[in-house]
């Protein structure tokens, strides 16, 4: 019975407190562009475990094992397509997305028309 309950309280955690792939690496950038710059910094403002950060570190490092990052130009221009993406799904999904013209079929608060 106590094993039951256990693995279905880690099901709910797994549930609520995952962040993607995409979202814990833009953590990452978005510390590096803050000031952050040594590994330490940077894995508490992205708020990882040292396993993870080293994980991921993998995914956005050219090369290997340095003491400070500084976010590169490529890196800055993905953080910002990132956040404005975001952006614009956050206000499509709060009936802010504009409206289209007044003989659309689209509404205010559309994200798809049906044929």
């Amino acid at each position: 019975m106590g094993a039951t309950t256990y693995t279905a309280r880690n099901d709910r955690k797994r549930d609520f407190a995952r962040r993607s792939q995409l979202e814990i690496c833009m953590d990452m950038l978005s510390a590096v562009k803050d000031g952050s710059e040594r590994p330490t910094q940077i894995m508490y403002r992205a708020n990882l475990s040292w396993l993870a950060l080293q994980t991921h570190f993998k995914t956005l490092v050219e090369s290997g094992n340095r003491k400070r990052y500084e976010i590169t130009e490529k890196g800055r221009s993905v953080l910002m397509a990132y956040h404005k993406i975001k952006d614009e799904i956050e206000r499509a999904l709060n009936g802010a997305f504009p409206a289209a013209g007044p003989d659309s079929r689209v509404s205010q608060r559309s994200l798809l028309v049906s044929g």
